[in-house]
């Protein structure tokens, strides 16, 4: 249901300057019109080092949201490059997904260690 009735505050990112290994923290409230199902994601987008884009979906809550109530949306995620990914220095985003529609994404950045 990508046109649920949900309403999003923007998304508030603790820190927007990170390095490999640094807790990427953010939060945002989601309210709901109606009684709907909500399954929210958050999307981590940068540029490999080869300059192509590249998008990391993560899940976040799948919960039923009530008329008025505020779910509170934060999390802890640790940025690392791993055996398959590197981290790479330069400008990422990080936007939250909600029922398959994309909300408006915030800008940070991974600078060398």
């Amino acid at each position: 249901m990508p046109d649920a009735p949900v309403e999003l505050t923007p998304l508030v990112l603790e820190r927007t300057e990170l390095v490999d290994g640094d807790t990427l923290s953010f939060s945002a409230t989601l309210t709901t019109t109606a009684p709907v199902p909500v399954h929210v994601m958050f999307v981590i987008s940068s540029t490999t080092r080869t300059g192509k884009p590249r998008e990391k979906v993560y899940f976040l809550l799948r919960s039923t949201g009530k008329p008025g109530e505020i779910l509170p949306l934060a999390k802890d995620h640790v940025l690392r490059s791993t055996a398959t990914v590197e981290l790479t220095p330069g400008a990422y985003s990080i936007a939250l997904q909600v029922n398959g529609r994309r909300f408006p994404e915030v800008t940070f950045r991974v600078r060398k260690a």
